[in-house]
């Protein structure tokens, strides 16, 4: 329990999510007790392939999912990259506007 408190803290993650993320983490790992190898190749290929065509509020959802259900480990840029990359062009024109503009504006 100390492990995931931590991992919380690590990742900032709101208290009315800690619930449902502790949950589903679990029941993905119950699951991999099951799961056939081509499965989980799936699931990585869903993820690798992931693109934005809907809205912005379901793309997070589903990108949420697969994160969790392939159990990727990363450092948290590296998840925001992954994240970006996927959205719709306009809105990574967006972002990357965004993030120049923090970089400006922040002298990095």
């Amino acid at each position: 329990m100390h492990t995931v408190e931590r991992i919380f803290d690590y990742e900032e993650v709101l208290e009315d999510r800690k619930v449902n993320l502790a949950a589903l983490k679990l029941k993905k790992y119950a699951s991999h007790w099951f799961l056939p190898e081509h499965y989980r190749r799936d699931l990585f290929l869903k993820l690798q392939s992931l693109q934005q065509t809907s809205d912005v509020p379901e793309y997070t959802r589903e990108f949420e999912r697969l994160m969790l259900q392939c159990d990727v480990l990363e450092a948290s840029k590296q998840t925001i990259a992954r994240y970006l990359e996927d959205l719709s062009p306009i809105l990574q024109m967006w972002s990357n506007y965004n993030c120049i503009g923090h970089s400006t504006m922040f002298g990095h």
